[in-house]
């Protein structure tokens, strides 16, 4: 009786975090998803149409990379000097 409330606890508890991290990934993801939008969306206002690897580039970017060309895309002369890094 007691090994099968501790078993059911640990499943419980296994399940509840297992959703945390799920929905803190999805979170996550749905972030920098967003922020990858914002980014061309607005480079697309300041330039035109995005070149095909200008939006590969942006699509593969890491969190940190789009902070930095979110933070500088509006006073960057072009998508070659934000992107170049």
């Amino acid at each position: 009786m007691l090994a099968q409330y501790i078993r059911n606890k640990g499943f419980e508890e296994g399940i509840q975090q297992g959703m945390k991290q799920g929905m803190e990934q999805g979170l996550m993801e749905g972030l920098h998803r967003g922020m990858a939008s914002t980014l061309k969306r607005t480079l697309q206002n300041r330039f035109g149409a995005l070149p095909k690897w200008a939006e590969d580039r942006i699509d593969k970017a890491t969190s940190h990379q789009l902070d930095r060309w979110i933070d500088s895309m509006l006073s960057t002369p072009s998508i070659q000097d934000l992107l170049s890094d």
